[in-house]
């Protein structure tokens, strides 16, 4: 079932849902989830789909707790996205950006396990996804902290601008994704507040293809682009949505570094319907969900 593709959680192990975080739906006390692989996972889906801004937990055969929460946003108009991450190494493995090892008693607990991201590669990287995702949280609240305030000056933005702006990070990377097919490598930037991935080239459509999953825009440059942005840089990038919607494959926007304005122009290309579609949604779960709904 998609939820168990997507989540990638540890089902043999699930014993029953914790009463304290059950979510109603029609015909809940029909449901035997000690019975068959199946019906966990078909539970699991039907909790999944009933209402995805509440969180609930379910107790494994060790007596851990573990929860889901749906905490990703469909697609903002504009994005202002900070840089989190530059990898200037010619390939970026999805060992790199997310470890395997000693995370894995963290997967099924997304926020712990985003800990670990790039943590053997850029240790400082979480912290400052955390930061941009703090500056989100402010704007979503009605409020200025003195660094949007500076950006949107240095952009020529007024606040008027803050209801459709997204403030989200991003990694820049030569090529990354090479490796393994896991999906925590785009999951854990996603649930940090990561917005995109701009490099040259995605290392394996395995990887890409789970960006678009995550709701990530999976960004390009032309191979003859220099990229010249640092951690902590801006760049700022209008009518995402539209294009996104539109299938436009050019995204021309602007690198805030040390005061300074370049542009910068993103590419989106050989992204078809569904791909679209879905980073609209902001996820691949919200995709099915809608789909239930209709």
């Amino acid at each position: 079932m998609s939820s168990f593709v997507i989540y990638n959680y540890n089902f043999l192990r699930i014993i029953e849902p914790n009463p304290e975080y059950q979510l109603e739906f029609p015909g809940w006390v029909n449901v035997d989830v000690k019975e068959s692989f199946e019906k966990r996972q078909q539970l699991l889906e039907e909790l999944l789909l009933a209402d995805f801004e509440k969180p609930f937990q379910f107790e494994n055969a060790r007596k851990k707790l573990f929860w889901h929460k749906q905490i990703v946003k469909p697609q903002d108009n504009v994005y202002v996205m900070r840089v989190a991450s530059v990898l200037r190494d010619p390939v970026t493995t999805t060992d790199e950006l997310i470890p395997s090892g000693e995370t894995s008693s963290y997967r099924s607990n997304p926020m712990k396990l985003a800990q670990f991201t790039l943590s053997r590669r850029d240790p400082d990287y979480v912290p400052r996804a955390k930061a941009a995702a703090a500056l989100e949280s402010a704007r979503a609240a009605g409020g200025i902290p003195a660094a949007l305030a500076d950006t949107l000056h240095a952009l020529g933005l007024d606040t008027h601008s803050l209801s459709r702006l997204h403030i989200g990070s991003v990694i820049f990377a030569n090529k990354p994704g090479d490796g393994s097919a896991r999906e925590q490598a785009a999951s854990c930037q996603r649930v940090l507040g990561g917005s995109a991935n701009i490099c040259y080239e995605f290392a394996t459509k395995r990887y890409r293809s789970n960006c678009v999953n995550w709701g990530l825009l999976p960004f390009t440059l032309a191979a003859d682009d220099s990229f010249d942005g640092a951690p902590g840089d801006f760049i700022y990038v209008p009518e995402v949505r539209e294009k996104v919607a539109r299938g436009d494959e050019e995204f021309p926007a602007v690198l805030l570094h040390d005061g300074r304005k370049t542009d910068l122009l993103l590419y989106l290309k050989n992204t078809n319907a569904e791909e679209r579609e879905l980073l609209l949604r902001g996820c691949l779960i919200n995709y099915y969900a809608a789909k239930a709904v209709n």
